[in-house]
């Protein structure tokens, strides 16, 4: 509630199409194998909840369930490919310059984690044990705001004119871009 909007899906289609214009531009690929898209898919079958209902392990379950939230298996796999494209040129834009030193991990788990163990009451693991874990929490906010901040400039550099009369004046998109 309150995050799904028409307007919040409007910024989400429109920072896709801003993505996908740059991964052209530098001749990335858009989609993914079939196979690869496929396998995530039957993944994400497992991990939605409402899925055990429709017995989405099984393709006539599975398109059941697409049907029952007006999606079509071709819409789906067409999204997913491109989504699962996105996530690797973001990860391989990004994630190959930052590298995270033992003592940011040791800050993280002296700041942030020991802390929340402790309002949890809960024990607290070796450094050791977590570093990994912590590691990847790090590299994961460093990737998310290199590409916030990149996915802020093709905005500034965007011209996005949204000529639904519905959305005229009621979208502030940020960073400049305006509606029509």
């Amino acid at each position: 509630p309150g995050q799904d909007t028409p307007d919040s899906a409007l910024r989400r289609l429109i920072d896709r199409t801003l993505i996908l214009e740059q991964m052209n531009v530098q001749q990335q690929p858009v989609s993914t194998p079939l196979p690869q898209v496929q396998k995530a898919l039957e993944q994400l079958g497992r991990e939605i909840p409402e899925c055990s209902r429709y017995h989405c392990d099984t393709e006539k379950g599975w398109e059941s369930f697409l049907q029952a939230h007006d999606l079509t298996p071709e819409l789906v796999d067409d999204r997913w490919s491109q989504r699962m494209a996105i996530l690797r040129f973001i990860d391989m834009r990004f994630r190959a310059g930052i590298r995270i030193s033992k003592q940011q991990i040791a800050d993280y788990y002296s700041k942030t984690l020991l802390p929340a163990l402790a309002k949890a009451h809960q024990p607290a693991p070796p450094l050791a044990d977590v570093s990994p874990r912590i590691e990847e929490i790090l590299l994961q906010q460093q990737v998310s705001s290199l590409f916030q901040d990149w996915l802020g400039s093709l905005r500034d550099e965007g011209d996005v004119r949204i000529v639904d009369p519905a959305y005229t004046g009621d979208l502030n998109l940020q960073n400049g871009a305006g509606s029509e």
